[in-house]
């Protein structure tokens, strides 16, 4: 039997995970305690996993990037992954991020792009990385690019455009010009799934390979809800005009997105649409 351990479960890619890990034959098993008050030795000698999907970090728009809170996730993580080896864990994924990489180049691929985080959000990420490489146990690394989807959190990009016009008001796109890789999270869901029953080793970008202007994925929003939208006002100090993931290793591994942006932005309009109880 394959008994993984999943942190963040519940979360936006946790929810979306978690059954297809069961429908690849796996038990699944959520870390249920408090990963930054908690010893997770006793739970883990209880489940005994074979496998760990760890998703959980502090992830609150606006803030995530620079709080302190960072450094609580990495020495949480790092207790984590090694109750998992001790115990006899044979495999650990773990969620990883683009803000990693140094941005300036565009296109961000795992063997060229040279690792330069601009906050202790991807300082801690990598840092994490590093230990969880040197340790002997089998694992893979996923570096998450740009996400969307139903449940995500309101303040993202995509959903504070979908709200404010299903909402009635004028939604704002403060950086139009900027190019970003957005993957569905059903999707970034499967790509974790495969990662997690294969045996590719070390960082893999997960990604759609494509980028598409914030600005076009705003036009297409304001079409679809029949919403109104207004471009520019200010910055939020991220001024790399193209990321987007060079995703060779994962689909060299089978994975190809299967929620294109018209399907994927049709299905989150109508889940907020649902949420605020907008009639259609």
């Amino acid at each position: 039997m394959k008994r993984v351990l999943v942190t963040g479960a519940s979360g936006f890619i946790g929810r979306a995970v978690v059954p297809l890990l069961a429908a690849r034959g796996f038990e699944v098993e959520r870390y249920r305690g408090d990963l930054l008050a908690d010893d997770p030795t006793a739970a883990i000698g209880a489940i005994r996993p074979t496998h760990l999907l760890h998703l959980a970090w502090y992830a609150v728009p606006g803030d995530y990037r620079t709080s302190p809170l960072n450094l609580q996730w990495l020495d949480a993580s790092k207790r984590l992954v090694d109750a998992f080896v001790a115990a006899g864990g044979e495999r650990a994924v773990i969620a990883g991020t683009c803000a990693e990489y140094d941005w300036s180049g565009g296109v961000c691929s795992e063997q060229t792009t040279p690792i330069a985080p601009r906050d202790i959000y991807g300082e801690s990420k990598d840092a994490l990385r590093r230990y969880v490489e040197a340790l002997d146990c089998s694992s893979a690394w996923g570096r998450i690019f740009f996400l969307y989807g139903p449940h995500e959190h309101s303040a993202r990009l995509v959903p504070s455009l979908i709200r404010s016009m299903l909402a009635g008001e004028v939604a704002i796109c403060r950086q139009p010009a900027l190019r970003r890789d957005f993957l569905h999270v059903d999707d970034v869901a499967a790509a974790f799934a495969m990662l997690l029953d294969s045996d590719a080793r070390g960082p893999i970008n997960v990604g759609s390979g494509d980028a598409l202007s914030l600005g076009d994925i705003a036009k297409r929003i304001a079409r679809l809800t029949g919403g109104q939208i207004s471009f520019g006002g200010g910055s939020d100090g991220d001024q790399a005009e193209l990321v987007v993931a060079d995703n060779a290793r994962l689909r060299a591994l089978g994975f190809a997105p299967a929620i294109g942006l018209e399907r994927g932005l049709r299905e989150t309009i109508a889940w907020w649409r649902a949420s605020m109880e907008v009639p259609a």
